[in-house]
């Protein structure tokens, strides 16, 4: 058994940028937040983990960083997806993953399973 680790963190954009709130591949009401990508700060820190996790890398690693990247506008659900799929290819089967969300918004509770 391999246990990864994995954290990301971004701050929520302005109201007036438009973006989505996405957040565990789920779309919120609320204002997005600010990344490359779509922002899915848990689906980018279960990719760290799963990576850490493998020894393979992590999600700036697989995925580029910055605007000119491949993962530059890219979901966190399809980033997620080619994950396991890297990890498949690479022998590897994820098993189980647990997630904790430290924010005041958005209440996750009601959507929670």
């Amino acid at each position: 058994m391999r246990i990864g680790q994995g954290f990301d963190a971004h701050r929520f954009a302005s109201h007036d940028a438009g973006k989505p709130l996405w957040l565990a591949c789920l779309l919120w009401d609320g204002d997005g937040i600010e990344g490359d990508s779509d922002g899915d700060v848990v689906a980018h820190a279960l990719i760290d983990a799963l990576l850490s996790a493998a020894s393979l890398g992590d999600i700036g690693m697989l995925f580029g960083v910055g605007a000119d990247s491949a993962g530059a506008g890219a979901h966190g659900g399809e980033m997620l997806r080619k994950t396991v799929d890297y990890l498949h290819d690479h022998g590897m089967r994820p098993v189980s993953a647990s997630v904790v969300v430290i924010a005041n918004r958005p209440k996750i509770g009601r959507r929670r399973e």
